[in-house]
């Protein structure tokens, strides 16, 4: 049995000659003169200009800002409290500034 058939298949010439290129599109003037990662970074941020802020973007950004800000006072409190707590009961000196100067680091 002979599984090769022939098959009459008409060709239809209706693609372009040419296939189209960056060059041959318009051009953006706002690109001109921009590297190629000023171009991509400009083709993204019109993407997202695009895509705009919503319920949830804003609630991301704020969540994210609070935990930003909370990380931050964090740090800053051991630095705040550290002259009170070594009036309050008394120690000092050298070992315990390494101590909150350490715990200032951990929460950075």
């Amino acid at each position: 049995m002979d599984d090769t058939k022939n098959f009459d298949v008409k060709v239809l010439d209706d693609s372009p000659k040419e296939l189209p290129t960056y060059r041959n599109e318009v051009q953006d003037p706002e690109m001109e003169g921009l590297t190629l990662y000023e171009k991509k970074a400009l083709l993204v941020n019109r993407e997202l200009d695009s895509h705009g802020m919503g319920k949830y973007q804003w609630y991301i950004f704020f969540l994210c800002g609070f935990g930003y800000l909370i990380d931050l006072l964090y740090a800053q409190a051991f630095g705040l409290v550290e002259p009170a707590i070594q009036q309050e009961f008394g120690f000092g000196g050298w070992p315990w500034c390494l101590v909150f100067h350490a715990c200032t680091l951990t929460t950075r």
